[in-house]
């Protein structure tokens, strides 16, 4: 498939790839942000990893997507939607100071990169023009 810069008048597809980790916090204010995209939602399909989850991320991403495949807005809903559980062994704490210190980087940005390779090789298809991050 190929995108252009009119995407919407030719029904191309959008994949929207989210890798969540204790993101309990952020799922609010990203899907205010969802709901305000202007791309048809029918033509966005979301792909969710939870990995390494110590919080209620998985609890969470279910609740608000059924809330919002199923608002009274029918322009609301979104295309396909995948929501996958898999860790990766991740043991940096995600406080800031352990994230973005030096020593945490190397195995930090590895373990990132497996998880986005991974969830982009599950959700992917040949019908998507167009992947966000």
């Amino acid at each position: 498939m190929q995108g252009s810069g009119s995407g919407w008048e030719h029904g191309e597809r959008v994949l929207m790839c989210t890798p969540l980790r204790d993101a309990a916090s952020h799922l609010p204010m990203f899907f205010s942000h969802l709901r305000n995209l202007t791309y048809p939602h029918n033509l966005i399909d979301l792909a969710f990893l939870v990995s390494d989850s110590e919080d209620n991320t998985m609890e969470m991403l279910s609740s608000m997507l059924d809330d919002l495949q199923n608002d009274a807005d029918p322009k609301m809903s979104f295309g396909e939607i995948s929501v996958i559980q898999k860790d990766f062994g991740q043991q940096v704490q995600q406080d800031v100071e352990s994230r973005h210190g030096f020593a945490a980087q190397a195995s930090r940005r590895k373990l990132m990169a497996q998880a986005r390779n991974w969830l982009l090789s599950a959700t992917l298809r040949p019908t998507h023009s167009w992947v966000y991050w």
